[in-house]
């Protein structure tokens, strides 16, 4: 399917591969977070949440928090 350059739902199939690469084994959760951080958040609802656990994971050094 074609999307829009830059639409909403094209942005949105493109999150969801990378969630379908994710799990089937080809990204960790965190990388799955920081490219979604990089390309689609703040403007995407759908990748928020997930912009949101990257920061997540970029401050874990810094407390007494775990990966898992």
């Amino acid at each position: 399917m074609f999307y829009p350059r830059d639409s909403e739902a094209g942005q949105d199939a493109a999150v969801r591969a990378l969630v379908h690469q994710m799990l089937a084994g080809r990204l960790t959760p965190q990388e799955l977070a920081m490219r979604i951080h990089q390309r689609f958040s703040p403007q995407l609802p759908l990748a928020e949440r997930l912009a949101e656990l990257d920061d997540q994971y970029g401050i874990l050094e810094y407390g007494n928090r775990t990966l898992a």
